[in-house]
């Protein structure tokens, strides 16, 4: 039986899809049609009560949509597409996780700031077997397109362990440069923001 994190996912990722095929047949920098610009202000998405924490979090970005006729086509359609991404990622690491230990993730960003957290003053763990984990995520990332299907099919695959690894030995890694690490790594898997991870990804090739 599928939960409700499931079933709100996957009719999320319908209707953006729509939309976006929708807008994709007209021509590049056409204006937009009366009912391309009801579509935007009619795409709405009940929240049900009972969501995982990090769902209704991405639920709550979706009011932008309804601005989305003062913006040009091709912009309009690239945020579609990062949200349709995020959406499909968030849906792979439900099915294949265990949304407790994705919610107790989530809840360590909302604690803690990482872009004010400076990896350089902290130690490391000395943990060869998490640093490994992370740097084979890191590659297989590449440059983290996320328009790229295989990241987007392969990357939950490659966190769910690195997620399992970590709570396991939470109390050896908390507080060291490898803790920064996975949650630069959960920050994008989680909500979608790749600018740690991408710095975190050119420390890892020096």
């Amino acid at each position: 039986m599928k939960t409700i994190d499931q079933i709100y996912l996957e009719r999320l990722c319908k209707g953006l899809q729509s939309l976006s095929n929708r807008l994709n047949k007209g021509k590049p920098g056409s204006a937009y049609s009366k009912s391309e610009i009801q579509a935007f202000r009619g795409f709405t998405m009940q929240k049900p009560a009972g969501l995982s924490s990090f769902v209704r979090n991405h639920h709550t970005s979706l009011w932008l949509i309804s601005e989305l006729p003062e913006v040009k086509r091709t912009s309009a359609i690239f945020y579609l597409q990062l949200l349709l991404s995020q959406t499909v990622t968030l849906l792979h690491l439900v099915n294949e996780g265990d949304c407790k230990k994705l919610n107790l993730v989530y809840r360590e960003l909302k604690a803690h700031t990482i872009t004010d957290v400076k990896r350089k003053e902290l130690k490391q763990s000395g943990d060869t077997t998490f640093e490994t984990m992370m740097v084979k995520f890191l590659k297989t990332g590449n440059i983290f397109n996320d328009h790229i299907y295989k990241n987007v099919d392969m990357l939950p695959r490659l966190y769910i362990p690195l997620l399992e690894y970590y709570l396991k030995h939470k109390k050896e890694i908390s507080g060291t440069r490898q803790w920064y690490d996975f949650l630069a790594i959960s920050n994008y898997m989680l909500n979608g923001i790749k600018l740690e991870i991408l710095q975190l990804q050119r420390l890892k090739k020096r």
